[in-house]
């Protein structure tokens, strides 16, 4: 189970690992480093956001593969004849592997949701300094 204290956790490690405050922070005397970073800010966040939404909707795809599996057993193989609602609502959520998957499914959302962040700050970054930059020059 991916619980608060985990996500906690995965996303103090991805902003220690990805500094993006400091990335897009930006002043008048860094302003022309900034702009010349951004764009290879972008393209990385980029390239990490489409890894992160890949390996996400890989995991979906495995997690409807064992959904529709243990469901399969649990309506047509279980020694109880189960109706629609007990499976879904009693027996599906409850089983190890769905946890296991769904745990895995949760964490990569995070991921997911951070390299969006990142991606569009950095992208909102450039907007920001092209504004400061023609707000100083009138």
């Amino acid at each position: 189970m991916f619980t608060e204290k985990d996500r906690k956790k995965l996303i103090d490690g991805l902003k220690g690992k990805y500094d993006i405050i400091n990335q897009v922070k930006f002043n008048e005397f860094d302003i022309g480093e900034k702009l010349q970073v951004n764009l290879q800010l972008r393209t990385q966040y980029k390239e990490l956001l489409d890894d992160s939404e890949y390996k996400l909707n890989k995991i979906q795809v495995k997690y409807d593969d064992i959904k529709c599996t243990l469901y399969d057993y649990y309506r047509f193989e279980h020694e109880r004849k189960l109706q629609k609602n007990e499976i879904e609502q009693y027996y599906l959520p409850n089983d190890k592997k769905i946890k296991m998957v769904q745990a895995e499914l949760d964490k990569q959302e995070v991921i997911v949701k951070f390299f969006k962040l990142c991606f569009d700050s950095v992208t909102n970054q450039y907007w920001n300094i092209n504004t400061y930059v023609k707000s100083h020059m009138m």
